[in-house]
Order: C-alpha cells, then structure tokens, then sequence
C-alpha cells in the first residue's frame, strides 16, 4: 500500500514538473542538451508528429521505471526506462505514436473496435491497445516498421506491474489481419 502510495506521489510530483516547466517556457528536456538521445527523440517526434498533424512536446525525465505519458498541451513525457527499452527508432516510433493517439483520440478503426471487442478486456486495456494499433499506424506512415511494436511489447512484458499480455496478442492479430487479403475481402 505505502509503495503504491509513493508510486503514485512520484507520478503526481513528475507531472507537476511538466506542467511548471511548460508554463515557465522552459526548454524541454530534449532541446535543453544536445545528445544523441534527444536528437534520436526529436528526430521520431517529428516524423510522428508531422503524420498525425499535431504539435507535441517531448519531455525527459529521469526514471529508470518503464513509462511514457501524456499531459494536456501536447506534452508527451518519457522516461529514461522506457528509452532503454526502446533501443531502436522503430520501437521508439511505436511509443510515441501511442502516446500522440491518446492525445488525438485517434480511435475510429472498424478493425481496432473489432479485435478488442471480440474479446472480455477491461475498458483501461481496451483504451491501451486502441492507442497501441492507432500509434503503430502513425510510425508506419511516417515511414518506420510496424512490426516493432510487436517487438516492444514482447520486451514489456517482463515488467510484472503492468499486463501486456492481451496488448501484445491484439497487436500480433491485427499485424497478422492487415496483410491478410481474406480477412478484408468479407
């Protein structure tokens, strides 16, 4: 119970960070310095945010625990864990187009509604894997593989706080439909 507490204290204290540094005009984490992490992030934004049409803003903080997320303003905040996990500017692609899909709500796929409704998952997941296959859509129209979302969601598993189970085989199935001419010609 403490350590949820403090989780979520910490998330709170993170977001509040955000929100100042964003008010106060401050540079984002990845205008701020020049290393080759914020230029490899900025890159990827930008050919995701040009795709999506919508202005964002990426922050980077440090904490080692795997997470990205999204505040109002197009503030997109990801952190040292999950660009660890990320290691590639595909699977990098991935996270943020998930992360701008929450921000458009981009959620109007007959065959999203389809994979996540054929199955009993909870609304929060079904909310997650919406934003899993918009975002996978978005990385791979501004020109990066799609099949590493996959590939990320394989790696996320390992993390025991969080259930990927269903995101990752929704992800598979819709991968596996999209190139399947029988799947769409009913």
């Amino acid at each position: 119970m403490l350590k949820s507490r403090l989780k979520s204290f910490l998330f709170f204290i993170t977001a509040l960070t955000a929100f100042a540094s964003a008010a106060l005009g401050a540079m984002p984490a990845s205008a701020a310095s020049v290393d080759n992490t914020a230029n490899r992030v900025n890159s990827v934004a930008r050919q995701i945010s040009k795709v999506a049409g919508t202005d964002i803003k990426i922050f980077v903080i440090k904490d080692s625990t795997p997470e990205a997320y999204i505040y109002p303003g197009g503030i997109i905040v990801l952190t040292n864990g999950i660009l660890e996990i990320a290691k590639t500017n595909d699977e990098l692609a991935f996270v943020i187009g998930h992360e701008i899909s929450h921000i458009i709500n981009n959620s109007n796929h007959e065959t999203i509604s389809y994979i996540i409704n054929s199955h009993n998952i909870p609304l929060l997941i079904k909310h997650e894997i919406e934003a899993d296959i918009s975002g996978m859509l978005l990385a791979e129209k501004a020109g990066f593989n799609p099949f590493a979302s996959v590939k990320l969601l394989a790696k996320m598993l390992k993390d025991p706080s969080q259930s990927f189970d269903e995101r990752l085989e929704a992800m598979s199935r819709f991968l596996s439909n999209k190139w399947d001419p029988y799947y769409w010609a009913e």
